[in-house]
């Protein structure tokens, strides 16, 4: 299966440039939970895709921030986050259909 090719937005990305997140940081977090949710089998319990992509996509995210740019794990109230070195800003992952 080919995978889509992201268009290029360069308004979006200087946008998140001023965040300090790279797109292709998104995109691998993106990427990995959609991977996770694929190998999720009818023998699985029914939440297991969502729940697999939704567990991936925090993961690579922390550990793409973590690697490039020297952001840390948070855990607000259950709130699985990575935040920048001054905590100004943080990332989570929220997951929904296309009606969210």
């Amino acid at each position: 299966m080919t995978q889509p090719v992201p268009e290029q937005n360069s308004e979006c990305t200087e946008q998140l440039a001023k965040l300090g997140i790279q797109l292709d940081q998104l995109q691998d977090a993106l990427r990995a939970g959609e991977e996770a949710r694929r190998l999720t089998t009818a023998n699985d319990p029914r939440n297991a895709a969502g729940t697999q992509d939704y567990f991936r996509r925090i993961r690579v995210m922390r550990e793409r921030k973590i690697a490039d740019d020297g952001w840390a794990r948070l855990d607000l109230n259950m709130l699985p986050l990575v935040v920048n070195p001054t905590r100004t800003i943080a990332i989570g992952v929220l997951l929904g259909d296309y009606r969210t």
